[in-house]
C-alpha cells in the first residue's frame, strides 16, 4: 500500500517523472487507499489486498481489537451491538410509557413526596428533591440509542471496507434472533432478574468463539 502523506495517502507507483501523485486509490472502489486505476489498482490482486486494508483501517476508527480477520472482526461488532440493542430494545418494551405520578406520603406527622416509578421517561429533581418540570429518558433508552449509534458506525464501516451487504445483513438478523429468543426464553423461565448476565454471556461467548455470524446462507 502507498505510504501516507501528509493529510492524504497518494498512488505512489513509480512513473518516468518520479512517482503518482494521484490519490490513493483513485478510479477504484478503494479510494484513499491502495494504487489508481492507473496503476493495476483496479486489478483482482489489488481490490483484495485494498479490502483488507480498508477493513483494518475501519477497525482502528471503531476502536475494534483485530484478533481474527479485519472483516470478521467487523462482523462481530455489528453482531454484539445488535444483540445489545435487541437486549435493551426488549426491556424497554417491559417499562410502562410514562412515569408513575408523585405522591405526598404523610407518616406521624411528617410528610414527603415519595417519586413515582419511571417509565421510558421520567422527571428530573433538583437536589432539594423538588421536581424540575424537565423530562431524562430512561438509562435503558440511553443505553439503546447508544447502541444504536455504535451499530450503525459498525455497520457503515463494514459496508466500506468491502464486506458484502448481504452478510452485514445476516450477520444482524443472526444476533437479533438469537438475542430475542434468550430474552423472551429467561422472561418466561422467571429470570427476568439475570437479564444483565445473560446478555454479558452472549456477548462473551461471541467474542470467544469464531465469528461465524453472517458467514451462513440465506433460507
Amino acid at each position: 500500500m502507498a505510504p501516507a502523506g501528509p493529510g492524504k495517502k497518494l498512488c505512489g507507483a513509480k512513473t518516468k517523472t518520479g512517482t503518482c501523485k494521484n490519490v490513493a486509490g483513485k478510479g477504484t472502489k478503494h479510494l484513499r487507499v491502495g494504487r489508481c486505476s492507473r496503476h493495476a489498482g483496479a486489478t483482482a490482486n489489488h481490490e483484495k489486498a485494498a479490502s483488507v486494508e480498508l477493513a483494518r483501517i475501519e477497525c482502528e476508527t471503531l476502536g475494534i481489537p483485530v484478533e481474527t480477520t479485519p472483516a470478521d472482526a467487523l462482523l462481530e461488532e455489528v453482531a454484539e451491538a445488535k444483540g445489545n440493542v435487541t437486549f435493551y430494545r426488549r426491556l424497554i418494551q417491559e417499562l410502562p410509557t410514562h412515569p408513575e405520578p408523585d405522591v405526598f406520603v404523610v407518616e406521624d406527622g411528617e410528610g414527603y413526596w415519595q417519586r413515582g416509578a419511571t417509565g421510558i421517561y421520567g422527571p428530573t429533581y433538583h437536589v432539594s428533591g423538588i421536581p424540575t418540570g424537565e423530562a431524562k429518558a430512561h438509562i435503558l433508552v440511553q443505553l439503546y440509542n447508544d447502541e444504536r449509534k455504535r451499530l450503525r458506525d459498525a455497520s457503515e464501516g463494514a459496508l466500506k471496507a468491502g464486506v458484502e451487504e448481504r452478510r452485514v445483513r445476516i450477520a444482524e438478523a443472526d444476533a437479533e434472533r438469537i438475542m430475542d429468543a434468550l430474552v423472551g426464553a429467561a422472561i418466561a423461565m422467571g429470570l427476568g432478574d439475570r437479564l444483565e448476565e445473560l446478555r454479558a454471556q452472549f456477548i462473551a461467548h461471541l467474542r470467544d468463539e469464531p465469528p461465524h455470524l453472517g458467514a451462513a446462507e440465506a433460507g
